[in-house]
């Protein structure tokens, strides 16, 4: 009878040292997936920053844009003239070199991170969350 007593007390003790190493090992996932919330939530935000830029940059370019038509209109024959409608283009060219820079650049890398970093997210979101349903399960079996 001592020797079962003491075997089932060995018992207890090693499931309450599971319990406690899962214990740990649940907090640990929990606070991993309140990273990557908080890696997600950042991300987005630089994503609608980076729209924000893009739509102001076309607003400007379509400001300069009807800017260069109203001086190629009046056609001024002056120099000072002249030099603000080259000036007008080589901004215009800039601005739309740098607006398809940027949609490249964005679509490109914001699609491609973003899905791949979405997807890298949300997969380990689901591990994270698979391995809590477990940990759970066990600490409550």
């Amino acid at each position: 009878v001592n020797r079962e007593r003491r075997k089932l007390h060995a018992t207890i003790e090693d499931l309450r040292d599971e319990n406690q190493t899962l214990k740990v090992d649940c907090a640990q996932k929990d606070a991993s997936l309140h990273t990557l919330q908080i890696e997600h939530r950042m991300c987005t935000s630089e994503f609608a920053r980076a729209k924000e830029r893009e739509e102001d940059l076309q607003t400007r370019l379509i400001q300069l844009e009807e800017d260069l038509q109203k001086y190629e209109e009046a056609e001024l024959p002056t120099q000072r003239a002249l030099a603000e409608k080259e000036d007008l283009q080589e901004r215009v060219t800039d601005l739309e070199h740098e607006v398809c820079r940027l949609q490249n650049t964005q679509t490109t890398r914001t699609q491609q991170e973003r899905t791949e970093a979405n997807h890298d997210v949300e997969g380990r979101v689901l591990d994270l969350e698979e391995e809590l349903r477990v940990t759970l399960h066990e600490l409550q079996a």
